[in-house]
């Protein structure tokens, strides 16, 4: 109890906090009802945490509390209310009450808190014990440091003191209050919810133009003297360096640079049809537009490629530990003689930087996916209440789809779903999604 930083997920917020309940005299005996309150939701996060809690005590009843602006990010409205009634439904499955408010105070709220409050008494409304934790962490797979998340660092302060419980629950009680409900709050803002639902229904592509090898680069910070050897004289190309204004970045991974290297050579990168970003997206001043559905497919058909499972065993076998001890240690030579030769800045953390962005990298098939086919994916940057920002992107976006002679089928389905003010229509039917995996076939020559 007391103070905690949570810095990984030993002692990450959900581990501390389930730790502080095997104190709780009659944990299985009396009723607990667990209190969350957060500004952004992982809706998998807070099954997690509900699953953990009720492992160790008997829990009867869950109060879920949000933010209602942010819940939206990365999922449409209709989107986040689904999610909470699938997890009313878990939660029922499991004798669990789950009941929720949207929090819409007038500004963004930050507060996060969790407490898990043990009831005695007839009809037991007696609080007999239990723990409150104030902390920043949200309830997101990052903040609460679960399993399956590389955990942010948090700071907590978990108390099992009544009167900490007491004060806990008259603030709990007077937001609750204060709360709206989630589907008037939608019915009020419905043209604004439309629009922010129909942006968020969607990624915003960008086009890597650059080879595998230039992502995995290595960055030097150039001296005056580095800089002028560049523009003078040809000194640091010879060392196999792209060269930027004030920087020089080096793939060491690259075997014809690294000869005595025992890496191999890294697999090739394929394109997209030629005309994918035509038919199935939508400029605007973010990136291209393209429906959620689409990009799901798109990422779903690569993955089960045969060339992108050769390209991505290729990569793994390229960045085995093995491997990259070997290339480290070439690269710290040469990074040696840069430094003696008065070239690049030292930099005792660079190499342990770039070794972490290769592991993980090495770890994550959707970006590998998406390397693989040279494209990022980007989640709408803008929260529901950046009024402005939306209505200039909606903007853009119905630009494009004027100004375009030939419309593709996502202008299409973004007319059709303005026009009936129906975002499932941004979806793909079976006979479409089989059409768009056949079209991802024709590789562009």
């Amino acid at each position: 109890m007391g103070i905690i930083l949570h810095v990984n997920k030993t002692n990450g917020l959900m581990r501390a906090l389930s730790d502080s309940l095997e104190v709780l005299p009659y944990g299985r005996q009396r009723r607990h009802r667990l209190h969350v309150i957060s500004c952004y939701v992982d809706f998998q996060a807070v099954r997690t945490l509900i699953s953990d809690v009720a492992g160790k005590i008997r829990l009867t009843d869950v109060e879920f509390m949000f933010e209602r602006l942010e819940v939206y990010r990365g999922r449409t409205p209709t989107e986040a209310a689904e999610e909470l009634n699938k997890l009313v439904a878990w939660c029922d499955d499991r004798d669990v009450t789950f009941v929720w408010r949207a929090l819409a105070v007038g500004a963004l709220m930050h507060a996060k808190g969790y407490a898990v409050v043990q009831s005695a008494g007839r009809g037991g409304t007696e609080l007999s014990g239990g723990v409150v934790c104030v902390s920043s962490g949200n309830a997101t797979n990052p903040g609460l440091a679960t399993k399956t998340a590389k955990p942010n660092v948090e700071m907590s302060y978990i108390s099992s003191r009544k009167g900490d419980m007491r004060e806990f629950l008259r603030l709990w009680r007077g937001l609750w209050k204060s709360a709206g409900d989630f589907g008037a709050a939608l019915a009020k803002h419905d043209a604004i919810s439309f629009r922010y639902g129909l942006l968020a229904s969607g990624v915003f592509l960008h086009d890597w133009t650059r080879t595998l090898g230039s992502m995995l680069g290595m960055r030097y910070s150039l001296t005056e003297e580095g800089r002028a050897q560049i523009s003078l004289a040809p000194g640091l190309r010879q060392f196999g360096f792209e060269v930027e204004q004030t920087t020089i970045t080096r793939n060491p991974l690259v075997q014809s640079r690294n000869p005595e290297a025992a890496a191999i050579e890294l697999p090739e990168q394929r394109n997209l049809p030629r005309d994918f970003t035509k038919r199935y997206t939508v400029d605007t001043m973010l990136g291209r537009f393209c429906p959620r559905s689409i990009w799901e497919t798109v990422e779903n058909a690569v993955g089960a490629d045969d060339k992108f499972k050769r390209f991505h065993e290729k990569f793994v076998e390229a960045t085995e530990p093995a491997r990259l001890d070997v290339v480290l240690g070439l690269e710290a030579t040469r990074e040696e003689e840069l430094v003696r030769l008065g070239f690049v800045h030292p930099d005792e953390e660079r190499q342990a930087r770039w070794r972490l962005k290769i592991d993980e990298l090495r770890e994550n098939e959707v970006k590998l996916r998406r390397a693989f086919i040279r494209f990022e994916a980007f989640d709408l940057p803008y929260d529901f209440a950046a009024r402005e920002e939306l209505v200039d992107l909606e903007d853009s976006l119905t630009d494009s789809i004027a100004a375009a002679q030939a419309r593709g089928i996502v202008a299409r389905k973004v007319e059709a779903a303005r026009q009936k003010r129906d975002l499932s229509l941004l979806g793909l039917d079976a006979d479409e999604t089989d059409e768009l995996v056949s079209y991802l076939r024709k590789v562009d020559a």
